[in-house]
This record gives structure tokens, C-alpha cells and sequence, in this order.
């Protein structure tokens, strides 16, 4: 005679079991959290900013990411930067007034810049000392000198560090991310409007290895 086996009957049994033993010892499975703040990834900090900083300032619509393309140290790489943008250039190599107009006169080299009125960012992010902290630039009043089509428009952010060549760290991310949120609320500016140098020009700026889908889960993550 051939004997039907009961599946359903066997599967409840084994249930039974099973809600025996967790009962007696506890689930063994990993306690999950849909709580990304208890995630350090994700501790994003408060930006706090003098309010005389946002005094007569433009009405800002985009916020644009930028890097230095330079090694981020131990010194203040915003006082190189500012250097740089308010001197006379040739091909991205500081030079002075008078070599600048001789070569210019006889076309010798391919780009020719004149001083900024001001470092061109309207914040910088650096590392100084140890200490990650976020530098004001040129004032908010004013127009930037960080991205041609987009400079009426946008704020500009460097981060100091060359990430063509190395990683943003996570406290990078995080202080950036804080500083977006600070500015979008202030400035009533849209996600979809935080966009990377590269979005605009033939370059790669921010840099290769800096991941822009990180910074909006970050930002969406605390707005």
C-alpha cells in the first residue's frame, strides 16, 4: 500500500521546533536597524556659518563640486589656492606681469589668465592640521570664478585633494554633505540641482574617484 505524506503536517512540525528553540535561546540572527543615523557612515554634522556671511547675497539656484587637483596637507591649501587665482597665469603656471604680457604679445603658450578679484569658490573644504574644516571664499554677494556657463548661477565648493588619484574619506563626504544641506535650505535649492564640475566642462573635476551618487544618498539621507 502506498503512504501519502503529509507535507503541510511535516512543515508545521518543524515550525514548532524551531519557535521552541528560539523561544528557549534566542534568535541567533543579526539585530538589522533601518536607522541610518546609528550608521556612522552616515553622522552627518551640523554646518554652522556666521550669518554675516550670507549678507546681501545672491539668489543661488545650483551648488557645483569641485577639487583642487592638488595634494590636501598639513598647511592651508585655500591660501595657494587664492594665490593662484589672483595671479597672472600661462597655461596654469603662475607667472608675473611683465613675462605674462611679453609671451601673451608674442603668443607664447596656449592659455592666458588674468588675476581674479578673489580666490574663485565660495567655500573650501581642507584638511588642516588633522582638523577637516570649511573655509569661506569669495562672498556670497558675489558672482564665482569656478564654472564659465554656470557662475551667475551656483556656488561653488572645492574640496582640497586630488581625487583623480585618491579617495574622498567619509568625514570628507559627511562635512560636504552638511554644507550642501546648510546651503539647500538656505537657498531653497533643489537635489537635482547639486551638480559636479564635470557636468559641465571637459574635465574630470571633482575627480575620478569622487562618487556623486554617495553625496546625494547622503544628503537625501538627512534632508
Amino acid at each position: 500500500m502506498i503512504k501519502f505524506i503529509n507535507v503541510a503536517n511535516i512543515l508545521g512540525a518543524i515550525k514548532t521546533i524551531y519557535d521552541v528553540i528560539v523561544g528557549l535561546f534566542g534568535s541567533k540572527r543579526p539585530n538589522k536597524t533601518n536607522n541610518i543615523d546609528d550608521d556612522p557612515k552616515y553622522n552627518i554634522p551640523t554646518i554652522n556659518l556666521p550669518s554675516v556671511i550670507f549678507d546681501n547675497s545672491l539668489n543661488w539656484s545650483y551648488i557645483i563640486i569641485h577639487h583642487s587637483l592638488s595634494k590636501d596637507g598639513i598647511m592651508r591649501n585655500f591660501d595657494a589656492l587664492k594665490k593662484y587665482h589672483m595671479s597672472y597665469r600661462i597655461d596654469g603656471v603662475i607667472v608675473t606681469k611683465e613675462d605674462f604680457e611679453s609671451k601673451r604679445k608674442n603668443k607664447i603658450g596656449l592659455v592666458f589668465e588674468e588675476p581674479w578679484s578673489d580666490i574663485g569658490y565660495h567655500f573650501v573644504e581642507e584638511n588642516i592640521n588633522g582638523e577637516l574644516v570649511i573655509i569661506p571664499g569669495r562672498p556670497l554677494s558675489k558672482v564665482g570664478s569656478h564654472c564659465t556657463s554656470m557662475n551667475s548661477k551656483s556656488i561653488g565648493i572645492c574640496l582640497c585633494g586630488n581625487y583623480d588619484q585618491d579617495m574622498p574619506a567619509n568625514n570628507q563626504y559627511l562635512m560636504l554633505a552638511g554644507l550642501c544641506i546648510l546651503l539647500m535650505k538656505k537657498y531653497k535649492i533643489s537635489i537635482n540641482n547639486i551638480k559636479m564640475h564635470n557636468e559641465y566642462a571637459v574635465k574630470s573635476c571633482p575627480g575620478k574617484y569622487f562618487d556623486k551618487v554617495r553625496l546625494i544618498e547622503l544628503i537625501k539621507s538627512n534632508m
